[in-house]
C-alpha cells in the first residue's frame, strides 16, 4: 500500500472470489487460481488471475488508474465499460466524464513507489507535490500560482525527512520551499 491508502480484505476468502476494497494506491502481485482476484474502488473494478498491476483510486484525484505489469486484468467501469489490458498498458478512468482510455506507458513511473523512489518524466510539479504530501503528511500551497504549471523530469528517493527531498528540488529547479510545521510555501527564486 502507498502512503494515505487503505485497503479492505476477509479475514478468509471464501467462495468463488477474492475481493478486496481499494482507496488510495496499492500494488497487487497475484497468485493464480480458478477464483478471481478483484480490486474494487470508486469507479473501477479490476479483474485478475496470475498478475502485477498498480492501482491508483485516491479519492482527491480526478483519476482512477490500473498499471498492468504481467499478465492480464480486466478494468470493468461503474457505467458499464469494460477492456482487457496487456502488459505495459494503462487504464486512465477520468472520475468525472466517466471516460477510459487506455495507451502504452513505461511501468516503472507508476510502480518505483513500491522501492521507495518516485520516478517522474515531464510531470507538473504541482503533481509531484500531491505525491509529496502523501507520503510526508504535510500540505502545499503556491506563492506563485504558475509554479504549479512547472514540468520536471527526473527521480527521488523517499526519505526520512521530507526537507531533504525539497532542498533537492530547490537546488535543481528554480523554485524554493519554505516550510512551516506541516505546510509549506512554494515560490518562483
Amino acid at each position: 500500500l502507498n502512503s494515505m491508502s487503505s485497503l479492505r480484505y476477509p479475514v478468509h476468502f471464501t467462495g468463488d472470489v477474492r475481493e478486496v476494497e481499494l482507496s488510495g494506491e496499492a500494488f497487487f502481485d497475484v497468485s493464480k487460481s480458478e477464483a478471481p482476484f478483484i480490486v474494487k474502488t470508486a469507479g473501477v473494478d479490476v479483474r485478475g488471475l496470475g498478475t502485477q498491476f498498480n492501482v491508483s483510486a485516491y479519492p482527491d484525484d480526478l483519476v482512477t488508474q490500473t498499471t498492468l505489469m504481467t499478465g492480464s486484468v480486466r478494468i470493468q467501469t461503474k457505467e458499464g465499460g469494460s477492456i482487457v489490458l496487456e502488459p505495459s498498458q494503462q487504464a486512465e478512468l477520468d472520475n468525472k466524464s466517466h471516460e477510459l482510455v487506455v495507451r502504452q506507458v513505461d511501468v516503472s513511473l507508476y510502480t518505483s513507489w513500491i522501492t521507495g523512489k518516485i520516478y517522474f518524466k515531464d510531470e507538473r510539479l504541482e503533481d509531484i507535490m500531491t505525491v509529496l504530501s502523501r507520503w510526508y503528511d504535510v500540505e502545499f500551497f503556491y506563492k506563485n500560482p504558475e509554479a504549479k504549471e512547472l514540468v520536471f523530469t527526473g527521480d527521488l528517493e523517499k526519505y526520512d525527512d521530507c526537507e531533504v527531498a525539497l532542498d533537492i528540488i530547490s537546488m535543481t529547479t528554480n523554485v524554493m520551499f519554505t516550510i512551516r510545521d506541516r505546510a509549506i510555501i512554494v515560490q518562483m527564486k
